[in-house]
């Protein structure tokens, strides 16, 4: 790009957002174009708009300048979905959209800014005691609501109420020229906050779209009372096929909240990755504690996390987690019942202290480095519904077997974790780790929570290429059975997989809310 024209640009959006809203460090832009898979060319600069009226400055100005604006919420995406594809693109941070506007409990709605965080919400609505049906990815702690809701999240909540976007009503969207576009009840005259469908559901155009449509700005949640009452199950299994009959029944029942499963590899990196400090401890205990409904819960729940310890799991194989909530103690025990009825015919009750830990402290820090090894790790993920999920994993343990020698030379490893979504899918989540010198994502992340802890690491090329190499073939395997994916970003192979009658419509939608192609340049596949 001109750099007269790049330097008018950068002007005129400090204008719009002042001084400590434009972000010009080198260091900083260069995190910023990072995410967990890597980086493609550095961003110009790093906007942090602070009104929705400055967002909408914002992409009028660079819409104008033929700048590419690609949105940044937590930071958490592993599939390049903020990944700068252009030089001359400004990466437009949310951060400081984060204020909760609105929670209406007459009409059981949330309206919050695109920028907060799961985590935040959450613990705002628990004094109300509310929630909303879905409350947020693992990576709550950073993951924001617009950015969940633009790459698509399950975990928690997900077995009862289904991912993050079965939990929208409204949304006020910027298009590419800056204009602002209002869904559902909102997008009538006068327009109210509070019912999802009004003619087409134009709301669901903008969920999942990895911010190639158009820029979340507002969002508006349905809430549900907060239970009071919330219990806990565990199981192990002698195989995967035994757990995803024993994760099928129990989701089939419709009685869990969440219900996820890991391998016995994933559960082994769990408890070594697990901080042992007393002061660690007591801040489990406190969350613990206060998770419970009452001081005799509470104090139950921590004699029995203490007598139970976590030495079962060593020997646990494959395992499942169930929490369970309700309105009463005998509506819990009714669902504990049920579940506990649907897995006992595959595997066997285990102590219940993960999905109790879980409850408690929901979600986590990324990342979480393990004390003796610097290991980097790239998720992915395939959804399915229950019938191909015990082909799917055959497939991925056969690539393995593959290459298991390259694995074992180059130091790769493979865990998995799973998740159900409502009553009809799952959530197959492989993660491969290889010892490496830390990414720029990840050292940003050292540099700022571990200070003053060396980082040592050797470069390792050969279990990079190795796990590209994994990453691809996984990816065909997910397509070839009909897997489908969240967090699109620019890796998945959605534009590639779509079918050709119904990309006229997509592209269609994209020149008409993002006529320039300013809109995150290369999410989803679309060509530009």
């Amino acid at each position: 790009m001109n750099q007269n024209l790049a330097s008018n640009l950068l002007t005129q959006l400090q204008g719009i957002v002042g001084a400590d809203g434009l972000i010009l460090d080198d260091d900083l832009r260069n995190f910023y174009s990072t995410d967990i898979r890597g980086k493609c060319e550095t961003t110009m600069a790093i906007v942090q708009p602070g009104s929705v009226n400055e967002l909408q400055a914002v992409v009028a100005a660079s819409a104008a300048a033929n700048v590419a604006v690609v949105p940044r919420g937590g930071g958490a995406s592993y599939s390049s979905g903020y990944a700068i594809n252009t030089p001359a693109s400004i990466t437009l941070d949310m951060s400081k959209l984060n204020r909760i506007l609105e929670v209406n409990k007459t009409n059981s709605t949330v309206t919050v800014e695109a920028g907060v965080t799961w985590e935040a919400l959450n613990k705002k609505l628990t004094g109300c005691s509310l929630r909303t049906p879905f409350y947020g990815p693992f990576s709550g702690g950073i993951a924001t609501i617009g950015g969940s809701l633009a790459q698509h999240a399950a975990s928690l909540g997900s077995a009862g109420f289904g991912i993050s976007a079965d939990s929208v009503l409204n949304l006020d969207v910027v298009a590419g020229d800056g204009t602002l576009i209002s869904t559902g009840s909102k997008s009538a005259v006068d327009g109210i906050n509070f019912f999802r469908y009004f003619g087409p559901d134009l709301t669901g155009i903008f969920l999942g779209d990895c911010g190639a449509l158009g820029i979340k700005a507002r969002i508006t949640l349905r809430l549900m009372p907060r239970r009071a009452y919330r219990s806990f199950l565990s199981f192990s299994f002698e195989s995967f096929e035994q757990l995803a009959d024993g994760m099928a029944s129990v989701a089939r029942l419709g009685v869990a909240d969440c219900c996820f499963g890991n391998d016995p590899t994933c559960l082994e990196q769990m408890m070594r990755a697990q901080d042992t400090s007393i002061e660690a401890g007591k801040i489990i205990a406190k969350a613990v504690f206060a998770d419970a409904p009452n001081p005799v819960a509470g104090a139950w729940r921590l004699s029995k996390m203490v007598l139970t310890g976590q030495s079962f799991l060593k020997k646990a194989g494959y395992t499942c987690h169930v929490i369970c909530d309700g309105h009463s103690h005998a509506e819990v025990r009714q669902k504990l019942a049920l579940a506990r009825k649907a897995a006992s015919r595959y595997g066997r009750k285990i102590p219940n202290t993960i999905p109790m830990v879980i409850s408690s402290n929901p979600y986590f820090s990324i990342p979480q480095p393990m004390a003796e090894e610097i290991r980097r790790g790239i998720p992915q993920h395939g959804v399915v519904p229950f019938d191909r999920v015990k082909e799917l994993h055959g497939k991925i343990q056969s690539l393995y077997n593959k290459y298991k020698k390259d694995m074992q030379s180059y130091d790769v490893r493979t865990e998995t974790m799973f998740s159900a979504i409502s009553t009809h899918a799952f959530l197959y989540e492989p993660v491969l780790t290889w010892a490496d010198t830390p990414s720029e994502f990840h050292a940003h992340y050292f540099r700022k929570e571990f200070a003053g802890i060396a980082i040592s690491a050797k470069e390792n090329p050969n279990g990079r290429e190795l796990v590209a190499q994994l990453q691809t073939e996984t990816a065909r395997i997910f397509s070839d059975i009909g897997a489908i994916n969240f967090q699109l970003g620019k890796t998945y192979p959605f534009w590639e997989r779509y079918q050709e009658d119904s990309k006229p419509l997509l592209l269609a939608l994209k020149a008409t809310l993002d006529p320039k192609g300013i809109l995150n340049p290369g999410a989803l596949g679309l060509p530009a």
